[in-house]
């Protein structure tokens, strides 16, 4: 019988992946500090190229409108033995500042159902598919809105 051991795979010890995280690297406190390092500056340039392409959202002139500011959201995203995956940056709107029947009549937020995900799964299984993981940048950003925004 082969074993982890015999074949010399070690796997960490999770006590010390929690705290890795917290040493390797400082999220900024604003946008002055993330322009100073070259991996939160490259984040943001890859989050103005995704909006851009996507074309999420256009300059107009300023009207009587209430106008939405919007901040930086940036995140590390860490492997599983703790070391740094990526740095992530987010150019999110401050939604809480819209009131209602003002600037939106609705809301929705397209989720999913973990039952969903737990039938597709079987599904798969059952059928023997393979079975793989996609990340969706954006995803909420490809509707099409009747309203500015």
């Amino acid at each position: 019988m082969t074993t982890r051991s015999k074949s010399r795979i070690q796997k960490p010890n999770q006590r010390y992946t929690l705290l890795a995280p917290k040493y390797s690297t400082e999220i900024p406190k604003n946008i002055r500090e993330a322009m100073k390092h070259l991996g939160w500056n490259n984040a943001m340039s890859k989050e103005i190229v995704t909006i851009h392409m996507l074309d999420t959202w256009t300059l107009v002139p300023v009207t009587d409108m209430n106008i939405l500011k919007s901040q930086w959201v940036f995140t590390v995203k860490y492997n599983p033995d703790g070391t740094v995956k990526r740095l992530k940056a987010r150019l999110v709107t401050k939604g809480f500042d819209q009131e209602e029947e003002l600037d939106y009549l609705e809301t929705f937020s397209p989720v999913v159902r973990t039952s969903t995900i737990q039938i597709v799964l079987n599904i798969a299984i059952s059928k023997e598919w393979s079975i793989k993981k996609h990340d969706v940048t954006n995803a909420f950003l490809h509707g099409e809105l009747d309203e500015p925004v």
